[in-house]
């Protein structure tokens, strides 16, 4: 069966990344899947955007990359405007690593021949900016991943990680690379 590694939440911290990548060494991982949440928020957006794509990971956007986007444009709502990392995130990843992030896509289908369906979300489906917590009751775990046609769904952006059986689904979560909450730093 294809082996692949999920990363999500590295958010610039490229001594966390280098240390979960050094990890990943011990594992037989045939792809490398980066959900999200890549270079805004850490004192390394560029190192870390750099050492991903040297090494070949399929990405996808989350929440930080649309501050990261949208940051100082029409499409960035009033609220936005404490979120000044971004402006000192684009200015480190310039217009070629802008022009990285804006090719992303929002979620990703993983099909595999010699597996099921994989899903990849960064929050719920169509909002990078709502997660699904350990505590989100199962009601609501099925209504929100109810058009979602993979059987097994990871998703991000809460920094918690989780493995639930929810249903027929299987929702998974990573916890974060850069900056997770679950108290193990």
């Amino acid at each position: 069966m294809t082996r692949v590694a999920i990363l999500a939440d590295i958010h610039g911290n490229l001594p966390a990344l280098e240390a979960v990548w050094d990890d990943l060494g011990h594992f037989d991982v045939e792809a490398v899947v980066v959900a999200d949440d890549v270079a805004n928020g850490g004192p390394y957006p560029l190192e870390v955007l750099r050492f991903l794509t040297e090494r070949g990971v399929t990405f996808m956007r989350g929440n930080h990359e649309y501050y990261v986007l949208d940051h100082g444009t029409p499409r960035a709502p009033d609220s936005w405007g404490k979120h000044n990392i971004a402006a000192w995130t684009n200015a480190k990843l310039g217009r070629a690593g802008q022009a990285q992030l804006a090719l992303w896509p929002d979620r990703l289908g993983l099909r595999f021949r010699d597996s099921g369906l994989l899903g990849i979300e960064h929050g719920v489906p169509g909002n990078p900016f709502r997660g699904l917590y350990p505590v989100t009751p199962d009601a609501e775990i099925i209504e929100v991943l109810a058009a979602t046609p993979e059987p097994t769904v990871t998703t991000a952006h809460t920094h918690l990680p989780l493995d639930r059986q929810v249903g027929q689904r299987r929702v998974l979560n990573p916890g974060a690379v850069g900056n997770p909450l679950d108290g193990d730093i």
